[in-house]
């Protein structure tokens, strides 16, 4: 971490040592976290926002524990180049197909075909896996495949086969 980002944390810390409980630690609280998020990203802003306490004055204690490690961590790796504390792209998430459905089911074959009738009436298209080509997958494979663009999953919980 540079410099500028190690002065900005310990002003923060000198801010938040004087912020009274109420309006005011909130109020900072919010503005270090929206620092944490645009200057290392989501992670240390959800890692900060994530610690509280029943007191104010212990949440304060926690939120200005973290910014002093994140400094001492900083002085302690000050080769890192700056490019890393810039903030990730923001993540694509994949396209789904509103018309695929997962459907998972046990060992109950009329409970499922029933439900997968049902669910292509309609007009969404089922995927049950072990219907699915293995072409030389694993079943977590298989899944990571053909679960890709789906949006949604029916889940069938119905008894276990009775033992014999």
């Amino acid at each position: 971490m540079d410099k500028v980002l190690i002065d900005k944390l310990t002003a923060f810390i000198s801010s938040g040592e004087k912020a009274d409980a109420g309006s005011d630690f909130d109020a900072w609280r919010r503005r270090v976290s929206t620092f944490l998020l645009t200057a290392l990203g989501a992670d240390e802003a959800k890692k900060f926002d994530g610690l509280h306490a029943t007191y104010t004055s212990e949440s304060r204690a926690l939120k200005l524990g973290y910014l002093e490690g994140l400094i001492a961590k900083a002085q302690a790796t000050p080769d890192v180049p700056t490019a890393i504390i810039t903030p990730p792209p923001s993540v694509v998430e994949p396209q789904t197909d509103a018309r695929k459905v997962f459907l998972v089911h046990g060992h109950d074959n009329e409970a499922k075909e029933t439900a997968a009738r049902f669910l292509e009436k309609l007009g969404l298209e089922i995927i049950i896996l072990h219907e699915q080509p293995n072409e030389g997958r694993t079943i977590i494979e298989k899944f990571e495949n053909y679960s890709r663009d789906v949006a949604y999953a029916v889940v069938l919980l119905t008894p276990a086969l009775p033992q014999k």
